[in-house]
């Protein structure tokens, strides 16, 4: 099924069809020249995948690098970091890997999918400013969040980075907003809580 697959030229392949691939030399060349083909024709995303699986055949881990390399030049830093990731220890993987992250991160925060941002930071923990950039995403979500008069989830957020910017002060503002709309509401008892 496998060959068939190949002969094909079909490119999504199961794990578990890789494993029977990869315990065969002419399933190993046939998939390696099927990553090849399908890095010259620029689809770096599944020819890394195939080159990773590989592993140690030929030099497939320096391929598999140089996809990620051509999705960073891209600005496909997603893919780019997934494949660097996949590398574990080869060259400077590692290093790739963060930055790849912290790009995406960077890309999201900027678009204003600050709990993505958020999530890609927190990944890459000890990375340059990542962990102040997490703050900043989450600080950013919180600000959004409360705009649209979500004050409890604000305070939530806002309570989790004190000690950032005026989280402090903001999360007591959200509390306060929060009781002024139990109070409205007629639940004077979880306002005076608040309170």
């Amino acid at each position: 099924e496998a060959e068939k697959m190949f002969e094909k030229g079909e490119d999504s392949i199961s794990k578990s069809l890789f494993k029977e691939i990869l315990q065969d030399e002419k399933f190993k060349d046939k998939l390696y020249q099927n990553a090849e083909k399908l890095f010259e024709s620029e689809t770096y995303v599944t020819a890394g995948d195939m080159f990773i699986e590989l592993s140690d055949y030929k030099d497939s881990k320096d391929r598999a690098y140089q996809c990620a390399e051509k999705l960073s030049e891209n600005g496909d830093y997603y893919n780019a970091s997934s494949i660097f990731k996949g590398l574990e220890n080869y060259k400077n993987s590692d290093d790739m890997y963060k930055e790849s992250k912290y790009q995406y991160a960077e890309s999201l925060l900027k678009t204003g999918s600050y709990m993505k941002a958020a999530d890609a930071f927190k990944e890459i923990k000890g990375y340059k400013d990542a962990d102040d950039m997490y703050k900043e995403s989450r600080y950013k979500y919180a600000e959004n969040i409360f705009e649209a008069k979500n004050y409890y989830s604000a305070s939530d957020i806002f309570k989790g980075i004190e000690g950032y910017k005026d989280a402090s002060d903001r999360y007591k503002e959200s509390i306060y907003k929060y009781a002024e709309e139990l109070f409205e509401d007629g639940d004077y008892y979880s306002a005076v809580d608040k309170f």
